[in-house]
Order: C-alpha cells, then sequence, then structure tokens
C-alpha cells in the first residue's frame, strides 16, 4: 500500500520540484524561466543521406569551407567534445554544382541516382547535391551548447567554433543574445539536479536511456535572474583567482552570501560560469585533470542546489537505471 495525498495543479505550465526527497514540495515557477524561453533550440541538420556526405578524415580537403567536422552524438561528453574522426561535405554556400570543387563533383556524382531519389529534392525543396534540411545553417556561427538526442545523463559541451556541423543525433542550443550566459547554462545542465530533472520531462526509451530533443530540452528550469542584462561584477581579483587556483574555490563558495537576493543570485551564476569554463578546458587535459574535474563538478552542484533550494547531497542518479 502507498500512502499518497492528491495535488491540484493550478495551471498547465511546468512545476518544479523542491526540497528534500522523499519529502516533496511542488512550488510554481514563478522563479525560474523554461530554457526554451531563453535560447533557440533544435536538432541537427538533414542530409537525407548521410553516406553522400560523410568522408573519413584521411580524404579531407578544403577545410572549412568544404569539409567541416562531424559533430557525432556519441563524442558528446560532459564538457567535452571528443574528436571525430569524420567530416562531412558543405556545400550549402554554392549555389551551381558546376562551382563545386572537382573531387566533390565525383563524389557527390557517385550517389546522383540516391540524391535524386530522396523525397525532398522529388518535392523540389532541395538542390539534387544539397542537404535536404540545413537546419539553423544562419546560426552556426554562434557560441552553442551539443548534447546528443539521447543520453542516460544531462551531457552538454560547449562550442565556440562556427564550423563543426551536427546530423540528426544531435540537438543544439544556441547562444543568440545570451552568449554572457552561455557557459552558466552549460554548469547548470550538467549538474544532478538538473539530470532529475530532466528526467521528470524527457522521454525514457529503455535501459535508463532518455531522448534529448528540444520539446523536453526547452522546458528546463532556469532561475530568472540570469535574464538580467549583465552578470555579476566581479572586480575582486580574489575570486578569479580562487577559480583559477582550484584549491581555494571551496573556501569560496563557503563564504558565499544565501542566494536570497537578485544580486547574490547573479553572483551564484557568474561563478558557476567561471567554473564551467575552468571545466571546459581541464577536460581537455585527460587524465591529469581528473581530480581537477571532480572538485570542480561539486562546487558546481553545491552552488546549484543553493539555487533551486535542495540539498546537492541527496541528489542521486543511476545511470544504470
Amino acid at each position: 500500500q502507498f500512502n499518497c495525498e492528491e495535488t491540484r495543479f493550478a495551471n498547465e505550465d511546468p512545476w518544479l520540484f523542491m526540497g528534500e526527497i522523499p519529502k516533496i514540495s511542488y512550488q510554481p515557477h514563478a522563479s525560474f524561466t523554461q530554457l526554451g524561453s531563453l535560447f533557440e533550440i533544435g536538432e541537427g541538420m538533414q542530409t537525407g543521406l548521410n553516406k553522400a556526405f560523410v568522408i573519413s578524415e584521411g580524404s579531407v580537403r578544403d577545410v572549412p569551407l568544404f569539409c567541416r567536422p562531424r559533430i557525432e552524438g556519441k563524442n558528446i561528453k560532459r564538457y567535452h567534445l571528443e574528436k571525430s574522426s569524420k567530416y562531412l561535405l558543405w556545400v550549402e554556400d554554392v549555389s551551381l554544382f558546376d562551382k563545386l570543387p572537382e573531387w566533390i563533383q565525383v563524389h557527390l556524382n557517385s550517389y546522383s541516382s540516391e540524391l535524386r531519389s530522396r523525397a525532398a529534392f522529388v518535392r523540389g525543396n532541395c538542390e539534387w547535391y544539397r542537404y535536404t534540411w540545413p537546419l539553423h545553417k544562419d546560426k552556426y556561427s554562434e557560441n552553442k551548447l551539443w548534447t546528443s538526442y539521447r543520453n542516460k545523463i544531462n551531457a552538454f559541451a560547449l562550442d565556440d567554433t562556427s564550423y563543426g556541423i551536427g546530423l540528426t543525433d544531435t540537438t543544439v542550443i544556441f547562444a543568440g543574445n545570451m552568449k554572457e550566459w552561455l557557459s552558466s547554462i552549460l554548469g547548470l545542465l550538467n549538474s544532478t539536479y538538473l539530470t532529475m530533472q530532466y528526467r521528470t520531462i524527457g522521454k525514457m526509451t529503455g535501459g535508463g536511456v532518455y531522448e534529448y530533443f528540444k520539446n523536453g530540452i526547452s522546458k528546463l528550469l532556469i532561475p530568472n535572474d540570469i535574464l538580467c542584462s549583465r552578470q555579476s561584477d566581479l572586480k575582486d581579483e580574489m575570486v578569479c583567482k580562487a577559480i583559477r587556483e582550484f584549491s581555494q574555490v571551496r573556501k569560496l563558495i563557503e563564504d558565499l552570501p544565501d542566494p536570497m537576493s537578485r544580486e547574490a543570485r547573479k553572483l551564484y551564476l557568474t561563478i558557476i560560469g567561471l567554473i564551467a569554463k575552468e571545466i571546459t578546458e581541464a577536460s581537455k587535459l585527460a587524465k591529469s585533470a581528473i581530480d581537477k574535474v571532480a572538485e570542480f563538478d561539486e562546487c558546481i552542484e553545491i552552488l546549484t542546489g543553493r539555487l533551486y533550494g535542495v540539498d546537492y547531497k541527496k541528489c542521486k542518479i543511476d545511470e544504470a537505471d
């Protein structure tokens, strides 16, 4: 038997689980904003015939004009994009097939029959030698966050280049006019609590794997204070020094005020962003940075817990679920 209590919600807007588990209280999202209201979120581009556009690293030429690295879902880790050995032909900026380099013409002509059989080409929605749907093409110059379209936990990584291309096994968050806050969002999204939050939103496909599509990610709730036009002004060099010298970060966090005021919450979000940048850099250094990443990771968990009013020590996820 189970002890159940009926709860009536005022409207259909998302609600956020707050407080300790199992004593869960419900608070409306008056202090939070849906991620999709802050950033444009979308899926990767659609080629209609991946094998015609994917080429191996050994065949690559003319980067990034006609060849661009492929960002694969399996290579997207928390804070880090692993290098892929695959590249994609990039022909979306060429108006006529005859203007493409000869080696690309030869390559695409070998798939001509299949490319011309794609439904989008038959409908007249694309040229035979181009992608069927180069989604968000005009936004790829922006900084962005990538995640795999399927994963067991939240795993987002920053991409500050303008030429990596993701296909339908990825989901992307574009910075837009929120570039200043992108690292703060990265830190929040990779936290244990936001993973727990997503598990109340996303669809589980089996084996503990969840779908990370726009419709789900856009409903994640972010503190309203991120709507402020500027981050907290961290003029105190001691703050930046403490973050650079990660052994001092815990002391810095212990001395922070409770996030009651808007300025205090902005400060928390700013520090989360600075720490997320450090983790991103440390994640590129392989084994030598494992301890540093773990220390920084826990600091973000503490700060996120305070912002959302939860005890980070009680936020546990099981990747084997």
